[in-house]
């Protein structure tokens, strides 16, 4: 963090002092205005940024794609998971909602036979009165007091 940055040399300085034509006077020139500007940026990238602030910063960010990355792995872990659950409840074979149906279905079933049964019941108990009543009021049956 705290180290001094030398400006990189140049390997035209020493080329530069036997310019003869104009075309080579420009194109230093432009060279020298090229190696500035690599000077500028070469010291701007050894110079501690936000006292520190840059590492940490870099770090943060490698961190959060660490953490994405983590994410990503857990999703599709997750993402199969959730068809796998899927699958358990809408298999048109063994899924729960088929079972389900088929539960009510038998549900149904039973509270017909259920019906069926104490209607059948109801009917021989009132058969059953209807029919000792009968023998009451016909004399089959006589009470002596």
């Amino acid at each position: 963090m705290g180290k001094e940055s030398r400006p990189p040399q140049t390997p035209f300085k020493k080329a530069r002092r036997n310019v003869t034509s104009p075309f080579e006077e420009r194109m230093l020139s432009q060279l020298d205005s090229q190696d500035r500007i690599l000077e500028r940026l070469e010291q701007k990238l050894n110079a501690p940024v936000l006292n520190g602030g840059f590492e940490d910063l870099t770090a943060k960010v490698t961190k959060i794609e660490s953490v994405q990355e983590t994410m990503r792995e857990t999703q599709k872990g997750t993402s199969s998971q959730v068809a796998d659950i899927h699958a358990l409840i809408y298999d048109p074979e063994k899924g729960m909602y088929v079972t389900v149906k088929d539960h009510g279905r038998w549900i149904t079933k039973s509270n017909k036979i259920y019906t069926w049964t104490l209607a059948l019941f109801v009917t021989g108990t009132l058969t059953g009165i209807g029919k000792f009543l009968y023998d009451i009021v016909t004399g089959h049956i006589a009470f002596k007091p």
